[in-house]
């Protein structure tokens, strides 16, 4: 049992009713549970499949993937005991291939670059052949590769990893989603 000071000065106690949880990965995975109290400040509770006890309230349950910063989780509003299943949805392969896709998207806008300059320069030697692509629209063509790409690449390296935590009453026996928030 927790004991609470009423408001207002008020003398007496109010007594806040304990509930146990028992906090699951759903993968797996290696996580440690976190409990938020806004964004950037958190308690941690503890690591991998564990107990713990909490007041009858809204938790927002946090995860970590091994070492890395915690990430918050969903709202989900704790009413008797139960369990709360978690999933750390990890985006770094997703991070690692923006980075590829930056690259190479960079190098083939080089070369459509180069590309231009060189019929930049034989426009200037030998004069424009009739028929063919000019400098202009080879360089209007790189900066549109370089565009396509970055916009890719910047979406998929400003992913950020995911918590999905549900909570599983323990007498009803049901998985019924007890979320208020994203």
């Amino acid at each position: 049992m927790v004991l609470f000071w009423g408001l207002g000065g008020s003398s007496r106690a109010a007594v806040a009713e304990e509930l146990s949880l028992r906090l699951v990965p759903t993968d797996g995975q290696e996580l440690s549970f976190h409990r938020f109290v806004n964004r950037f400040d958190y308690k941690t509770l503890c690591d991998r499949p564990c107990s713990i006890d909490v007041e009858k309230s809204s938790l927002r349950l946090g995860a970590g993937l091994g070492s890395r910063t915690p990430v918050e989780g969903n709202l989900l509003q704790v009413v008797s005991d139960g369990r709360i299943e978690v999933r750390y949805i990890d985006r770094q392969p997703q991070r690692t291939a923006g980075f590829v896709v930056g690259a190479v998207g960079s190098i083939g806008a080089l070369v459509l670059l180069g590309v231009s300059g060189g019929h930049a320069l034989a426009d200037d030697l030998i004069g424009p052949v009739p028929g063919d692509n000019s400098a202009a629209e080879w360089a209007v063509a790189s900066l549109g590769v370089a565009l396509s790409f970055g916009a890719v690449a910047g979406y998929l390296i400003l992913r950020k990893d995911a918590v999905e935590s549900v909570y599983v009453p323990v007498q009803t026996g049901s998985s019924s989603l007890s979320v208020l928030g994203p």
